[in-house]
C-alpha cells in the first residue's frame, strides 16, 4: 500500500482516488505535488519563530494577520496563501461566539490567488 493509500484509508478521500482510476489519482496526485513544493518552502519547526493555530486564533481574533510574499516566490506560494486564506476564513465562519471583534480581510491581488468556495 502506498503512502497515499495508507494515509486516506478510511476516509472519506478515500472514494475521490479510487484504485482503478489512474487519470484521477494522476490529477490528484499532481494536486499534492503542487502542494508539497509550497510546503518545502517553510522553515521546519526549529527554525520557526512559534506555534501559530488558525483554530487557537478565530475565539480570541487578536493581533494583525500578514501573509506576504516576495515577486520571486509569489507563483510558488499561491497554494498556501490560498490554503491559509481559506482556512481561515472556514475558521471564523465556524466560531459561534458572537461578541467579539469583526474581522477585516484586505487581499491585494485576490484574483490571483487559486479557487476559494
Amino acid at each position: 500500500m502506498g503512502e497515499i493509500d495508507r494515509r486516506i484509508a478510511g476516509t472519506e478521500l478515500e472514494a475521490m482516488i479510487p484504485k482503478g482510476a489512474a487519470g484521477q489519482r494522476a490529477a490528484v496526485q499532481g494536486t499534492f505535488n503542487q502542494a508539497a513544493a509550497a510546503f518545502q518552502l517553510l522553515p521546519n519547526q526549529e527554525e520557526g519563530k512559534g506555534r501559530w493555530t488558525a483554530a487557537a486564533w478565530a475565539p480570541m481574533r487578536k493581533g494583525w494577520l500578514f501573509l506576504p510574499s516576495t515577486p520571486t516566490l509569489r507563483e510558488s506560494v499561491k497554494p498556501l496563501v490560498s490554503m491559509w486564506l481559506d482556512a481561515l476564513i472556514l475558521r471564523l465562519m465556524e466560531s459561534r461566539q458572537t461578541t467579539t471583534a469583526p474581522v477585516w480581510f484586505v487581499v491585494d491581488e485576490l484574483a490571483t490567488l487559486q479557487w476559494l468556495p
